[in-house]
């Protein structure tokens, strides 16, 4: 057997067995690293795969907050995914992303390299950055706006609701506890601040909670105004009366721009529709005369 042949042998398996003993080393440096979290993640979890991927997510989470970009995702991600109200914290959302964008890159990765050589692994790196910087984030702030939205919409019906029982010589609470049944988000966002008063929480301070909650303007000046005629002592049906006729004015002003608006954002739409039309109208006639040898 040719020399030359047998030392390039003997260099692969060298070189297969020095990368599979790095790959070893960094495993075991980074399981014991992480020991603590590891026997965590084996005492929470049923089996040694639900370990296995509890223990990968923590150890992303915790690896991926080093970075400034993904910091920065972070606390934008706080705060949507409590607007959104969403069942998962924003610790267990980001460690999902990262987890779900590892798989992306690694499966796609070895998919492509199979397929089609190793300058197509590019590709599932580029989708697994944007599935973890844009698409993730984005559904969840989605979900948040869209939540946001519902409560805007419910804001005039609960502070009449309030007057009304304010006028009928109710009390603040009591008010709350009546806008507060149904099973909207306004409800909902309600009766948590409920429940935090139960808890011994002053109404104020249930009321700022709940607005740093929401996140909407229109709750922010509501709930001040409430705090402030609590701390003067003003009628509290007047004052959401006030707020009542202050956002139905904002309201308006808001529907009066949007319709000063339609006519701009509508001629993109309508420039494709006359395209359209005139592509039908001209179409048949250019066949015509082209299958008639006229051109």
């Amino acid at each position: 057997m040719d020399t030359s042949y047998i030392l390039a042998l003997v260099a692969a398996f060298l070189s297969i067995g020095l990368f599979v003993l790095l790959i070893g080393q960094l495993t075991s440096a980074f399981f014991n690293r992480y020991a603590r979290e590891w026997t965590l993640a084996e005492r929470k979890s049923s089996s040694k795969v639900d370990a296995v991927i509890g223990f990968l997510k923590h150890a992303l989470f915790v690896e991926g907050r080093k970075l400034q970009s993904i910091e920065r995702m972070y606390s934008k991600l706080k705060l949507h995914v409590v607007r959104a109200n969403s069942p998962v914290s924003s610790d267990e959302y980001l460690a999902q992303t990262l987890f779900e964008g590892v798989l992306i890159l690694v499966i796609g990765g070895l998919l492509c390299f199979v397929a089609f050589g190793p300058m197509s692994m590019l590709l599932p790196l580029f989708v697994a950055l944007a599935w973890v910087y844009f698409v993730r984030p984005s559904l969840v702030e989605a979900d948040a706006e869209k939540r946001s939205n519902e409560i805007y919409r419910r804001i005039p019906y609960a502070l009449d609701l309030c007057v009304l029982v304010l006028q009928a010589g109710g009390t603040l609470r009591e008010a709350l506890e009546i806008a507060a049944v149904g099973d909207d988000s306004m409800a909902q966002e309600l009766r948590t601040a409920l429940k935090e008063m139960d808890s011994g929480t002053t109404e104020g301070t249930a009321l700022r909670n709940m607005s740093d909650r929401i996140g909407l303007e229109a709750i922010d000046s509501i709930v001040m105004a409430i705090v402030r005629g609590q701390e003067t002592g003003a009628p509290m049906a007047q004052t959401l009366t006030t707020q009542a006729e202050l956002f139905r004015e904002r309201r308006l002003q808001e529907l009066e721009k949007a319709a000063v608006e339609a006519p701009t954002k509508m001629t993109f739409p309508n420039m494709l529709v006359m395209l359209s039309v005139l592509l039908i109208i001209i179409g048949p006639v250019i066949v015509n005369i082209s299958t008639s040898g006229m051109l």
